[in-house]
């Protein structure tokens, strides 16, 4: 699991569940408009895994620039699909059907 909240990252981790536990990540959430909120989105909603891909809404370096994402992800076989030069947003999610 990635996650951004401090207290869900201890939770997992303490049932035996590998976390990677990010902090303060610029990820971009829209408003009614369309245009970026003051607010900062959340990374369930910027990331999502379609069947051994793990699919970033933007940038992968303009999220983690240390690169502790990519090395979590590919840890465990898969691969990372980013949007080159794109900021990273909240979408909320992805449905595939």
């Amino acid at each position: 699991m990635i996650v951004t909240d401090l207290t869900i990252a201890k939770v997992l981790s303490n049932n035996g569940i590998e976390v990677l536990y990010l902090d303060d990540l610029d990820i971009k959430l829209l408003d009614e408009k369309g245009e970026y909120s003051q607010m900062k989105g959340f990374i369930g909603g910027a990331m999502a895994r379609v069947e051994d891909k793990i699919v970033v809404f933007g940038e992968l370096k303009k999220l983690d620039k240390q690169g502790k994402i990519k090395d979590f992800v590919q840890k465990y076989g898969l691969e990372l699909v980013d949007f080159e030069g794109l900021e990273v947003v909240d979408y909320g999610g992805l449905v595939v059907l």
